[in-house]
Order: C-alpha cells, then sequence, then structure tokens
C-alpha cells in the first residue's frame, strides 16, 4: 500500500467490508506514513470501523515486527491458503 490509498484498493476495501467490518491501518512511522495514515483514515472511517497503529519509533516500519507484536495488533493470527502469516519456515 505504501503511504497513500489508490482509488483501487478503496474500492476493493469497499467490495469486502461493511459498517461492522475493522480495517487496521499500520503504516510507517516517518512523514510521509503519517501524513497517508491521516489522509487514510479520512477515506475509510464511513465504511468501516478503524484502527490506527502508531509505532513508537521514528522510522519504524510494519515490516519490522514480529509475528507476536503483529497478532497482538490484530487481535488472533491470520491464516492464509500457504499457512499462518509469520509462521516460522
Amino acid at each position: 500500500m505504501g503511504s497513500t490509498l489508490s482509488p483501487v484498493q478503496e474500492e476493493l476495501i469497499r467490495k469486502h467490508t461493511t459498517a461492522h467490518s475493522r480495517i487496521i491501518v499500520m503504516l510507517d512511522e516517518d512523514e510521509a506514513g503519517r501524513a497517508g495514515r491521516e489522509q487514510i483514515v479520512q477515506r475509510l472511517v464511513s465504511k468501516a470501523f478503524v484502527r490506527v497503529v502508531h509505532f513508537e519509533k521514528e522510522g519504524q516500519q510494519p515490516e519490522d515486527l514480529s509475528a507476536e507484536k503483529l497478532f497482538g495488533f490484530v487481535g488472533r493470527p491470520l491464516n492464509t491458503d500457504a499457512g499462518m502469516i509469520g509462521q516460522d519456515d
């Protein structure tokens, strides 16, 4: 996603969410990420509940999170066809 939300991404989110859905916005903790975070929240808040994750350290990125920390934000493990996201190989 980067630090912006394209119209195509917004439409996909709209198609796959309801007013009862929960969206987690997790962008880099830098100037671009903070600006994008605010814009994305404004665009999505009317479609679903939006939770914003703020990182403790400047420059921290979502991909720096351990699986345990990520699961803490999401609230439960994410299952995919390939297995659990963050599962050790």
